[in-house]
């Protein structure tokens, strides 16, 4: 089965989660290097719990999370996309990004979160948020070079209190 391509930049494309995707989120979130900013390992039980958030964001906004592949090798090396949020109460579409390990230093963080900052306007969105890890200064570094500012630190995503304040940058979307 084809799957309808949602992003395309010069080296990679997005397309929407799928539940067979289930491989790729277990070896990610389970992988204490990878996570060692968005929280730590999760429990193989969460795995389904994270497709299913994506899944909803596709079908309730038409956009969402999705498959980051590379075009030469068309392979999975990621997940990225824009996610509906509650952060401290407010609704926020929030930027998000993993990249396989096996990909890290390639540039695809930045090329894919570019690529979705400038597709926001077609979703009619006002701004992206992106919540970071004070202590993560690579993807600070990315946010930053993509004109994201900081905004606060939260304690609350969800409607759940964090183990450790997180940093809230904001993207103003130009129509």
């Amino acid at each position: 089965m084809k799957q309808e391509i949602y992003l395309e930049t010069n080296r990679l494309y997005i397309r929407k989660i799928t539940e067979q995707d289930d491989q790729y989120f277990l070896r990610w979130l389970t992988d204490p290097e990878v996570t060692t900013h968005v929280g730590g390992p999760r429990p193989e039980k969460s795995i389904k719990e994270t497709i299913d958030r994506a899944l909803k964001n596709w079908a309730e906004l038409g956009f969402g999370p999705g498959m980051v592949i590379s075009k030469d090798e068309g392979e999975v090396v990621g997940v990225s996309g824009i996610s509906k949020v509650d952060i401290e109460g407010n609704d926020e579409f929030d930027l998000g990004y993993l990249i396989d390990k096996n990909h890290w230093n390639k540039g695809f963080a930045f090329e894919i979160s570019s690529g979705i900052v400038n597709k926001a306007s077609s979703h009619n969105l006002s701004a992206l948020t992106a919540m970071i890890h004070p202590k993560n200064t690579i993807s600070i570094r990315i946010v930053d070079k993509l004109g994201f500012n900081f905004e606060k630190s939260v304690n609350q995503i969800g409607g759940k209190g964090v183990s450790d304040p997180i940093n809230l940058y904001k993207h103003k979307i130009s129509s």
